[in-house]
């Protein structure tokens, strides 16, 4: 297992960065996939289903994962090199695969201790020091391999993920078959649009309190900092704190809606009168 990646996630980005590996990417994707299937595993086997029901459900979950870690790296590839980054799809996954890695360990790790009793509270701070992992190192990933600023990065990550939701909410809307499979999908789809929203309106948070050390604080800065040109340059950052602040709200409300509609799919039955 490359335990570089979760121990010291910054350096095992600028190692790929200065020696780009395919074969390192790979490897860490299917690595990723295969702990988040016998994560899955771990968990059904708790029910006590049945066995082919436990294999069936861990190559389904590795299938996904190794699907959807190649396909958001396919997005975060095309949106990135529109904004202007330079590189390649294998940067894109390379940065998804680096990201994927700490959150499955870490869904490991709970899928693990729920089993013992008494361990909720090790499993919210197992799972927010995975997520942090994770979230950041998409962002510093992307922001290496195109060789963009951090404001740009984090606008590439979120129109992916922005772009990943609508294609499944869509499909998810056009290929439902059944109000159970409808209310999985529009909870699962809320529960990561506010996982993505609270990640944006935290590092808004802290742009927000940069910038505002920088108004009102200038004898903060270092030394030599012509702090009036300081100021200039960041008013320009006024408009897309806004804008971010405007679509994390935004996200919220929709996260929101589509948790509410899902439970809401969820508790309708159909009963069918008997003798029809």
């Amino acid at each position: 297992m490359c335990l570089d990646i979760i121990l010291n996630p910054a350096k095992a980005i600028m190692a790929a960065k200065k020696k780009p590996s395919t074969n390192k990417a790979l490897t860490v994707l299917l690595e990723s996939s295969v702990i988040f299937g016998l994560a899955t595993g771990v968990i059904v086997a708790k029910t006590g289903l049945l066995d082919m029901l436990l294999a069936v459900s861990m190559i389904a979950v590795f299938l996904m994962t190794l699907i959807g870690t190649m396909l958001f790296g396919l997005v975060a590839y095309i949106t990135s090199t529109t904004l202007g980054g330079k590189g390649r799809y294998i940067e894109g996954l390379t940065a998804t695969a680096y990201a994927m890695l700490p959150i499955s360990a870490g869904m490991l790790a709970i899928s693990l201790l729920s089993w013992l009793p008494l361990t909720i509270g090790v499993q919210i701070i197992v799972l927010a020091i995975v997520f942090a992992l994770g979230i950041s190192s998409l962002h510093r990933g992307i922001k290496e391999f195109y060789r963009m600023d951090m404001v740009t990065a984090f606008i590439s990550v979120s129109i992916s993920v922005l772009v990943i939701l609508l294609a499944v909410y869509f499909s998810a809307g056009l290929s439902i078959l059944n109000r159970v499979a409808a209310g999985l999908v529009y909870v699962i789809i809320g529960a990561v649009a506010l996982i993505g929203a609270l990640a944006a309106a935290f590092v808004i948070l802290n742009l927000v309190s940069a910038l505002d050390i920088i108004n009102s604080n200038p004898d903060q800065l270092p030394p030599g900092t012509d702090a009036a040109a300081l100021q200039e340059s960041v008013q320009s950052l006024n408009a897309i704190i806004t804008a971010g602040s405007a679509w994390v709200v935004s996200v919220i409300l929709a996260g929101l809606l589509c948790i509410h509609t899902g439970i809401g799919k969820l508790r309708t039955k159909k009963i069918k009168p008997m003798g029809r």
